[in-house]
């Protein structure tokens, strides 16, 4: 039973294939630690374990050491003869090059896992056949000559230094046994009965059936044109009778050697074609010129081609890379594949287009090395791609997901508001005009409550495709959340603006919309404001719109209100007041904190799982929390609690945030010292408190303070600063975790470029934008992305919270598995917690 030794610290991928051996009748031997097999190798008395008939490795991505440790080892002289299998997770792994040069290596990405076992049965079976062939290989050589005592003397000579003799008597004979059998060398008589020497010589150079065979003339003569007449004939070289038998046993012993490295070429060849035969991504060789010169069945199977003489002799960029993704045609001059093959240059990580031998586009992520650094020398370059139109699809749906409302699929806020940035650029730009129109639904809560949160959702959906039909071309829709909604009007003239933003009131009051026989009337007020060449704030841009349709609305609904200059004037005084208010909510303590509980998620669903009536949440009270969100909020005149959201854009706006979130740190120090609650806590922090050193060195002080309960400090940072302020936020985030207090990443999942760089940051865990929760119980593709989100946090050990849990739906179709921990209005509201 062939023995595998298996090398590789991951259990899951470990135990995966373990079973995929097993299965295939494979004895294995599985092994957790890269130290293990370093043990097995290294001589312990003079002795090592005896070697496996195939060796599999796991390559360590992250673990450099044990990197250069495999490549010593593997590379040594006396394992070479050990088969090697390297799963790596892509063909560019840090020093995986190292080993390029070494016999009997295959690398299988685990991508390709489940084609993994038909390769390793052929690196098996080639490796057995080679280790065969290796031990029972004496090279065979045919002396030729009609001198019985010549054959008798050098024929004994030849068997001495292990070579396996056949004599012949002449050239007839000697062609004659060249038809029986293969010979490595033919040491050849110049004057013999029949066809001399020279004349075999050329017989055997002519049919072209004796490739890398040897041939050598024995003669008695130094005749220069019989010398030259040899070597034109094909002889390596003249071998005189009358010489001393140590310089003919010189010149046999450079011949076998020339033998023994042409075997290990052919060897060297051989695991090179196997390499590119096994490997899971496509390859392709060009020339300085860009013709292909080879492409592995990878590639073939890519670009859906039969057999590589379709391809080879032929320019890669006139076959599979001549134009874009929408069949334009790309020019030589910005053809960038083409260009790099002309200049030897590399590219790395180049994602483009190639169309397939049945004009299908596909989209590939290339490498491009050139075969020499030396740009005169024209070697050509190798092209390493892979097939990611399953990964552009999945790329292209979540950033459709994540720019779009999931409910009306119209543009969301986030993306809408960067579009309209964009338009204020270009108006200053193009010195055009274009408008922005804010639409908020009249009668919606009358709606919602009489005929509940489904009718107001199926009501939502018909707005939406309402204002969709009036759309002119260029121009876009969003919803901005609740029963509001923005149009923007692109290029318009001035006296056209009304009008058109009339088209949009006159088609809401002209819905009709009825659920469950019950007749709702609908209609609409829209706020307008001019997108001018002295439009630079998007801020403004969107309070104006706001407030002129909340002036709208005061005016009676259904009506239309365009934005004056000194109407916003005022307003910006309103706004101003907030700062003062502000103030002196921090000078006189009118700030309270909430703290929402947050659970585990063994807690929660071994609760569910006890419950009597599946249909109906039952409480948690018997069940502790786990952490705690920490929630500001302002004390209004009348007394009421005014969330967050009503004046942390202002305290931004006003530069008063970082005051606030040094005050909002302060106090649940101060409470959780005064409580002795011994729970985490989790606080919202803005970037901009993060990236002001002064700021950084009150935190530092209050941290160091209270530094008994700051390891229970959980900062959140929302996912859309991180992006942003990244590499200013990362130093001051290494000091502050110095001091105790902890990261997690709030939102997390609206940026799909974040995944990659969770390792980068100190991040102890993420909370998962409660949009992806929104709709799980009903939206397979939210349900998706929720997975996908788990399974990174949970590859790179990082906690994952799901938050916005507000009904039993959602909680059940959450992922058990890699949720740590849960929040929402359904399993604990904000609470006080008494100091």
């Amino acid at each position: 039973m062939t023995q595998i030794l298996l090398v590789e610290p991951s259990p899951t991928l470990r135990f995966g294939l373990n079973r995929l051996l097993q299965q295939a009748g494979y004895h294995v031997e599985s092994i957790d630690k890269y130290a293990s097999l370093f043990d097995k190798l290294v001589p312990k008395n003079g002795h090592t374990d005896s070697p496996p008939d195939l060796l599999i490795v796991g390559w360590p991505t992250r673990d450099r050491s044990a990197q250069c440790r495999l490549i010593t080892e593997l590379n040594r002289e006396k394992f070479k003869q050990v088969p090697v299998v390297i799963f790596a997770r892509t063909i560019d792994e840090t020093n995986l090059n190292a080993l390029s040069d070494r016999p009997r290596l295959m690398i299988q990405l685990w991508s390709d896992f489940q084609k993994s076992l038909s390769r390793i049965k052929q690196m098996v079976e080639l490796s057995e056949q080679a280790l065969e062939a290796r031990s029972n290989h004496q090279f065979k050589a045919l002396l030729v000559d009609d001198s019985k005592s010549v054959r008798t003397i050098y024929g004994r000579k030849l068997k001495q230094m292990g070579l396996d003799v056949t004599l012949a008597e002449d050239a007839d004979d000697a062609w004659e046994k060249l038809q029986q059998q293969h010979f490595d060398m033919a040491i050849i008589d110049y004057f013999m009965p029949g066809d001399n020497g020279a004349m075999l010589c050329q017989r055997i150079a002519d049919s072209g059936r004796f490739p890398g065979m040897i041939r050598a003339i024995l003669t008695g003569t130094y005749k220069e044109e019989i010398i030259s007449e040899c070597i034109n004939a094909g002889a390596r070289e003249c071998m005189f009778k009358n010489e001393s038998m140590t310089l003919f046993q010189a010149r046999v012993t450079a011949m076998i050697k020339q033998l023994q490295s042409n075997v290990k070429l052919d060897q060297q060849n051989r695991d090179l074609v196997n390499i590119l035969t096994s490997i899971g991504e496509g390859i392709y060789g060009v020339d300085q010129n860009g013709v292909l010169t080879f492409i592995n069945p990878t590639g073939l199977e890519i670009l859906r081609y039969s057999a590589p003489r379709e391809l080879l002799g032929k320019k890669a960029h006139e076959l599979f890379h001549h134009s874009d993704e929408y069949g334009r045609s790309i020019n030589d001059e910005t053809n960038y594949l083409y260009q790099a093959y002309l200049l030897q240059d590399s590219l790395r990580d180049w994602e483009t287009v190639f169309w397939t031998a049945d004009q299908t586009p596909v989209h590939v992520e290339c490498t491009i090395q050139p075969l020499s650094h030396n740009q005169s020398s024209g070697n050509g370059s190798v092209v390493v791609f892979k097939n990611i139109s399953e990964r552009k699809l999945i790329e292209d749906e979540i950033n459709w997901q994540l720019n779009h409302d999931h409910l009306t699929q119209l543009l969301n806020r986030t993306y809408f508001e960067r579009l309209l940035q964009q338009e204020i650029q270009t108006v200053q730009v193009t010195q055009t005009q274009s408008a922005l129109l804010y639409i908020d639904l009249d009668n919606f809560k009358q709606i919602n409550d009489q005929a509940g949160h489904s009718a107001g959702d199926q009501l939502l959906v018909t707005i939406s495709e309402k204002i969709r039909s009036r759309l002119r071309h260029r121009d876009l829709a969003a919803r901005l959340g609740g029963d509001e909604f923005a149009v923007l009007l692109h290029d318009i003239k001035p006296s056209a603006l009304e009008s058109l933003a009339n088209s949009f009131r006159d088609v809401l009051a002209q819905t009709h919309f009825s659920y469950q026989d019950q007749e709702f009337p609908v209609s609409g007020s829209i706020g307008v404001s001019a997108i001018t060449q002295q439009c630079q704030d998007i801020k403004q841009l969107m309070a104006q719109a706001d407030r002129a349709c909340a002036k709208a609305k005061q005016a009676g609904k259904n009506q239309i209100v365009v934005c004056q200059d000194h109407e916003f004037i005022a307003a910006e005084n309103t706004a101003k007041g907030w700062k003062n208010r502000l103030k002196q909510a921090l000078s006189e303590h009118k700030f309270t904190l909430l703290y929402q509980p947050i659970y585990s998620s063994s807690d929660i669903y071994k609760h569910l799982e006890q419950q009597t009536d599946n249909h109906v949440w039952q409480g948690i009270d018997e069940i502790s929390p786990t952490e705690y969100e920490v929630l500001i909020r302002l004390e209004d005149h009348d007394g009421e609690l005014l969330s967050a959201n009503a004046f942390l854009s202002d305290a931004e706006r006003f530069d008063l945030i970082a005051d606030i979130d040094l005050w909002v740190l302060k106090q649940a120090l101060s409470n959780l010292t005064k409580a002795q609650l011994a729970k985490p806590v989790n606080i919202n922090f803005s970037a901009h408190s993060l990236i002001d050193d002064t700021n950084v060195k009150q935190i530092e002080s209050l941290l160091t303070e209270y530094s008994d309960v700051a390891r229970l400090i959980r900062i959140e940072l929302k996912e859309h600063h991180i992006l942003h302020y990244r590499e200013a936020l990362a130093p001051v985030m290494e000091r502050l975790v110095d001091l105790g207090c902890q990261f997690q990443i709030d939102d997390f999942g609206r940026n799909f470029s974040l995944f990659s760089r969770l390792r980068e940051l100190p991040i102890m865990g993420i909370k998962i934008d409660g949009l992806f929760t929104a709709n799980i119980a009903w939206d397979p593709v939210d349900k998706k992305l929720l997975h996908s989100m788990i399974e990174v946090a949970r590859t790179s050990q990082i906690k994952t919270t799901v938050k916005s849990i507000e009904s039993l739906d959602s909680l059940k179709h959450i992922e058990h598995g890699g949720v740590d921990l849960i929040q929402g209005y359904l399993l604990g509201k904000p609470i006080e917690i008494e100091s």
